[in-house]
C-alpha cells in the first residue's frame, strides 16, 4: 500500500449516471480528491471502502452492457476490472489501496476509475 502524506485532500461528492441503481436516477459517491491534482479536467477520485464496494456492486450490475466486471482482490488489497469472459478473463485495470493523510487523520482509499477509462 502506498502512503501519501499530505493535507491537501478534501472530501467531496461525485455523481455517475451510468451506474445508478433501479431506485435512483443518478448514483452519488463520496470521495477524496487532492485540491492540487487534475486529471482530464476533473479531480482524481479516491474512495473509502464502503463507497468502493458500492461502486463495484453498481458496476457489476451493469456488466452486461460494458463487457467487464470488477472484483476485490484481498491478497493485494486492490480492485480489479476484468473482462466478463469466464474462460479467459483479461485484466483491464487495477486500483490498489493508498493511505492518504487528511485533516481527519489517515484514510485508506482506492482510486477506482482515476487515470483510467472504466
Amino acid at each position: 500500500m502506498s502512503e501519501v502524506l499530505s493535507d491537501v485532500y478534501r472530501k467531496t461528492a461525485i455523481t455517475a449516471t451510468g451506474l445508478a441503481s433501479a431506485s435512483e436516477e443518478v448514483a452519488r459517491f463520496e470521495c477524496w480528491i487532492r485540491v492540487d491534482e487534475d486529471w482530464d479536467g476533473s479531480g482524481y477520485p479516491r474512495f473509502e471502502w464502503e463507497a468502493a464496494i458500492r461502486l463495484m456492486d453498481l458496476f457489476n450490475a451493469s456488466a452486461a452492457t460494458h463487457g467487464s466486471a470488477m472484483i476485490y482482490d484481498g491478497a493485494w488489497d486492490r480492485f480489479v476490472v476484468t473482462s466478463t469472459d469466464q474462460a479467459d478473463p483479461e485484466v483491464f485495470e487495477t486500483f490498489g489501496a493508498e493511505r492518504i493523510m487528511t485533516k481527519e487523520g489517515p484514510v485508506t482509499v482506492y482510486g477506482i476509475g482515476a487515470m483510467g477509462w472504466i
